[in-house]
């Protein structure tokens, strides 16, 4: 290197640590942005489980007949090993502390007139996992629900511990399929289960394409234009467009009840596997707000997310930008799913003729996932 080109560089290296001890220094403060929890819509339920700090687990319920009788088992059909928890009189809610954390329990209420609902934790108790989450329990507009145990969903493994490693083994998996671009799978392998009977699946929803001078462009030159582009640019144009197929091959997977428990994940496990599971819920018949506040639960692994990207933003410290200007990205806002929803009707008319013309799903298929995913 000659002494002129090591002058060059070594002024570019300064000008960028300098930006970026500035970038540190000037990052806004979080009232800049609304905090990340206020966008978290809660889809409604009669009966929710929540686990509390100590490890104990929260059971609560608002409808007009109460349960009488409370059943835990670690069968998502309620078919094996049923244990009776608890007999609730004039409460809305019950502490269960008892239960082994390492399990993961489906809970059966026998109401007071009779009916009988199935509920669990939707957020999985793993520290390691980013984002995992259970899509069972949800009404759809006919009167059935979404089975639980059957789809999961959640961000990368990339720093998977080993107890939640034997937590992910006991769930039965059958099928993950893996949503990230091949550069993304090269550089963070995560761990998986080990069961026998799995399969990973790569199926990426986009590849790497130019594109990163177009989105500098946008940050720099006017960063309002930001919620727009990443609308119409990222969620209709390179996925739900150009991912169509991509979509269709990952539903027509999970209908096949033989690969299911199954998996989805991407990097966050928000947008790319967010599109996904809204496309199964829709095609189920959960209704749009449900399926939304579904979207916005991936707002509670914020901070997570936050830090799985801080280190490539801090790159965009030397064109004056902060990870907070990130912000629309970086969170699930309800509306963004809310609009996506709408073009796919005002498009295709709905969206299972969308996956039928777009996504080469086929109606056999479609039959398939509401027998098999529907109780």
């Amino acid at each position: 290197m000659s002494r002129k080109q090591l002058i060059v560089s070594l002024g570019i290296s300064l000008a960028a640590t300098a930006a970026y001890l500035l970038w540190r220094r000037t990052r806004p403060a979080p009232r800049t942005h609304p905090h990340p929890d206020s966008l978290i819509i809660q889809p409604a339920s009669p009966l929710t489980v929540v686990r509390q700090p100590n490890g104990s687990l929260r059971v609560q319920w608002q409808t007009a007949a109460p349960p009488v009788r409370l059943f835990a088992s670690p069968d998502p059909h309620m078919r094996d090993a049923l244990q009776l928890v608890a007999e609730p009189v004039g409460v809305d809610e019950i502490l269960l502390a008892d239960l082994d954390p390492a399990v993961r329990y489906y809970f059966m209420a026998e109401m007071a007139d009779g009916r009988r609902h199935i509920t669990a934790e939707r957020l999985l108790p793993l520290a390691t996992a980013l984002n995992l989450r259970d899509i069972g329990g949800y009404e759809t507009a006919d009167g059935r629900t979404t089975r639980w145990g059957q789809i999961y969903r959640s961000g990368d493994f990339a720093t998977l511990a080993d107890d939640d490693v034997r937590y992910l083994e006991r769930l039965g998996l059958r099928l993950i399929c893996d949503l990230r671009t091949t550069e993304e799978v090269e550089k963070s392998h995560g761990r998986l289960p080990t069961n026998p009977q799995l399969t990973y699946r790569h199926t990426p929803i986009y590849e790497r394409q130019q594109g990163a001078a177009h989105w500098l462009m946008v940050l720099v030159s006017n960063r309002k234009a930001l919620p727009q582009v990443w609308q119409n640019d990222i969620y209709i144009e390179r996925f739900v467009e150009r991912g169509a197929e991509a979509f269709g091959r990952i539903l027509t997977s999970l209908a096949d009840g033989r690969q299911r428990p199954a998996l989805l994940h991407c990097t966050a496990g928000k947008d790319r596997t967010g599109i996904a599971i809204a496309l199964l819920l829709a095609l189920l018949g959960v209704p749009d707000e449900t399926v939304v506040a579904d979207y916005t639960l991936s707002n509670a692994a914020y901070e997570a997310i936050y830090r799985t990207v801080e280190k490539d933003a801090q790159r965009l410290a030397v064109f004056g930008l902060q990870t907070a200007d990130l912000f629309t990205i970086l969170t699930a806002q309800g509306h963004v799913m809310q609009k996506t929803l709408n073009y796919l009707r005002q498009t295709y008319g709905s969206v299972e003729e969308y996956l039928m013309q777009r996504a080469a799903v086929s109606p056999a298929t479609i039959q398939q996932l509401r027998e098999g995913l529907l109780e």
